[in-house]
């Protein structure tokens, strides 16, 4: 795109304040991007902390301050963070390895990962088949830890329960990690469909300064918006 294209975008996208993808990218996907900003108009918060100059200590520090005045919020239920987000056309995968596993070349299986915060479960509105959510003990110098989605967990460990199973990235000489939940299979990245084999990894072990908040709310999305400004 050469400057003056683009320039003329960033313009149309100033003007109303926000910016829309419309069946851009694929049929029947649309989103939405607003910025936060304080009294007077200034933006005062990017999700993207490495543009920021932030390193992994500070942005985990302003993630952990964010959740906290967002949790404390009236109306709102559960608050996380997540990369890449319900619905996000950003496609991030891994590659999970288990000794014997069946009709696999390699040994491994791969699955669409999301890099969360705790409390993801109830801020996404997902159903905790087993074991639990992360919590802020998993972090960087705890245990590898993972939460999978019951179509990941069948084709990992057919017939048997997941938690407490583990598995390693990549190959057999890869980390080792711990299914510590098992959620439901969920409508992710496309309305109508479900996504299957979804992996959940924590924030605090698998840092990305690209993050975007994701509250559940009883008041409406204006609203909770409002505060949230």
């Amino acid at each position: 795109v050469d400057a003056t294209t683009l320039r003329a975008e960033l313009a149309r996208v100033r003007a109303p304040g926000y910016a829309l993808v419309d069946q851009e990218l694929e049929i029947g996907l649309r989103s939405l991007a607003v910025p936060v900003r304080r009294p007077g108009g200034p933006v005062i918060a990017a999700m993207n902390v490495g543009l920021q100059g932030y390193d992994e200590v500070r942005g985990l520090h302003l993630y952990e301050e964010v959740l906290h005045r967002t949790r404390l919020l009236p109306g709102v239920v559960a608050a996380s963070l997540a990369f890449p987000a319900p619905f996000d056309t950003h496609d991030r995968r891994v590659r999970l390895y288990v000794e014997g596993l069946a009709n696999s070349r390699d040994g491994t299986v791969a699955a669409q990962a999301t890099f969360v915060a705790d409390d993801f479960i109830p801020a996404f509105g997902l159903r905790l088949q087993a074991g639990r959510d992360f919590t802020p003990g998993d972090n960087a110098g705890a245990p590898l830890v993972i939460v999978v989605s019951e179509s990941l967990a069948s084709r990992l460990w057919p017939g048997r329960s997941a938690v407490g199973q583990r598995a390693r990235y990549g190959s057999a000489s890869g980390l080792e990690v711990t299914v510590i939940g098992v959620v439901a299979d969920a409508k992710f990245a496309v309305i109508g469909e479900v996504t299957p084999r979804r992996a959940y990894l924590p924030l605090r072990q698998r840092y990305r300064d690209w993050e975007t908040l994701v509250v559940h709310t009883r008041d409406t999305p204006a609203a909770t918006l409002s505060s949230l400004r």
